[in-house]
């Protein structure tokens, strides 16, 4: 969950979850996301059940038919360096513990639902601009050469 408003009690939350029902999914970096306004006491997994209006129309139990984790940012053992980026998943025991919140930037919340930029510095790419910069020499001495 990240805060929207920093600072003000009546500010609202956003909470970013993924669906995830193979293998595969679990690979996908990209989240799905909802507004909700910010309990007094903190968000619990109750009240994001609450609030979670899309799984509705995705499940005939809503948000009861789904296994709800958390993603926990990792934090460095002492001495060890920072394991900055590096999440985890944790299983929810107890759907009234208040959950944590973190402080982001829209730019930081951009990260979540933008695909990743591609490698361009890769060796397939060099190729192949190569060949498309030959083949349009080669279709400009050949344009040039029907004109003579």
């Amino acid at each position: 969950m990240v805060a929207n408003g920093v600072g003000n009690p009546n500010s609202s939350l956003i909470v970013l979850y993924r669906i995830v029902n193979s293998e595969s999914d679990s690979s996908d970096p990209l989240f799905n996301a909802f507004s909700m306004p910010r309990p007094k006491k903190g968000p619990t997994l109750a009240t994001v059940k609450q609030n979670c209006r899309a799984l509705n129309g995705l499940s005939h139990l809503g948000p009861e038919g789904y296994h709800w984790r958390v993603c926990v940012e990792e934090k460095p053992a002492p001495g060890e360096e920072s394991s900055r980026g590096s999440m985890s998943w944790w299983d929810i025991q107890d759907e009234n513990a208040v959950l944590p919140i973190k402080e982001a930037s829209s730019s930081q919340l951009g990260k979540f639902f933008a695909p990743p930029k591609e490698d361009t510095s890769d060796a397939t790419t060099k190729a192949v601009r190569g060949a498309a910069k030959g083949m349009m020499r080669a279709m400009a001495g050949a344009v040039a050469g029907s004109d003579g």
